[in-house]
């Protein structure tokens, strides 16, 4: 009995004082939900959310596909990516039934959908040919926030610097290229990885530029000295091109609350990437004697990942 009562009230005062716990139970995608809003990108819809996953994605894919050292590592990175894509693609269809807001929201198609008038079920009303909702879109983003994790440190796992993340909220991607970065022996890897970070930083930035519904004109101006000629300066070698000035600026909006979305193009960009990595793995899983069955996670012209391509024609569909 006396363990008991001391089990309920370490259970209590963890309940009432733990920051890991209070955010587990009341911030939008618990305690990982805050960290990426602190240490990746504020987001303040379910919308948003499934962006960042995306965005993610795109940055952990290549490096998970740059260490892989057997074909079945790579087979299993491979099943991990289209788990995810299945996921966001399921959580896509959770956001638009039941939008969590008071009367109509309007999708980027331009289409409505009205929180007051949706259905929880499928047809006939029938519980086996459940659709879900909205209401459902915490516990499923939790698969997907399990399953990124998973592929950070499976890429930490392989080339060993996962002592130097002994913390959960060093786990970011960003983070995590930092610690490999560090580890000497693997810096081509993050350099490559920091190549495709650059891309990936201007996706972003260009959709919120492009889609912000405050002031924007800070990242759009970065945006011209990334991408102009800088006619303007006698010596172009001391022109800034401030591609990470421009994800700061992109941070700072979203910090800030403006609207903003990702268009079926940022999608496509951000799918390039995964897909590059996804080539990768396929290949690493093409040894001779492995006795494994390669799994694709990117498109070829006869198929590929069908959670790939489903994905894809959702978000292109979107607007």
């Amino acid at each position: 009995m006396r363990n008991l009562v001391l089990g309920c009230v370490s259970a209590a005062v963890l309940l009432s004082g733990c920051t890991f716990v209070k955010d587990e139970r009341g911030y939008p995608g618990g305690f990982s939900g805050r960290i990426a809003d602190n240490k990746i990108i504020q987001t303040r819809n379910h919308e948003q959310r499934i962006a960042r996953y995306a965005y993610s994605l795109a940055l952990v894919a290549p490096l998970v596909a740059e260490t892989a050292q057997t074909p079945s590592e790579a087979q299993a990175s491979a099943n991990a990516i289209n788990a995810v894509y299945a996921k966001l693609k399921q959580l896509e269809m959770l956001r638009k039934n039941c939008p969590l807001l008071v009367g109509e929201v309007e999708d980027t198609t331009g289409a409505i959908f009205s929180s007051n008038s949706c259905s929880l079920v499928g047809a006939g009303d029938d519980a086996s040919t459940d659709l879900g909702s909205a209401f459902a879109f915490e516990s499923n983003a939790f698969e997907v926030d399990r399953t990124m994790v998973r592929l950070a440190k499976t890429a930490a796992d392989n080339i060993g610097v996962r002592g130097s993340l002994s913390r959960a909220k060093n786990l970011t991607v960003i983070d995590l290229a930092k610690s490999i970065y560090r580890a000497r022996k693997v810096v081509p890897i993050a350099l490559k990885y920091f190549a495709t970070y650059r891309d990936v930083s201007l996706i972003v930035g260009d959709a919120i530029a492009s889609t912000c519904t405050g002031n924007c004109d800070n990242v759009i101006n970065d945006f011209r000295r990334v991408l102009s000629d800088r006619s303007d300066i006698a010596d172009a070698r001391k022109a800034s091109r401030p591609i990470s000035k421009i994800f700061a600026g992109a941070k700072t909006l979203a910090s800030n609350g403006v609207g903003w979305r990702f268009s079926p193009r940022h999608y496509r960009a951000l799918v390039h990437h995964v897909d590059r990595a996804c080539e990768q793995l396929y290949y690493r899983q093409l040894v001779t004697g492995s006795g494994i069955a390669p799994v694709r996670c990117s498109s070829v012209d006869n198929g590929g990942s069908d959670d790939r391509n489903e994905f894809l024609s959702t978000f292109v569909k979107r607007g």
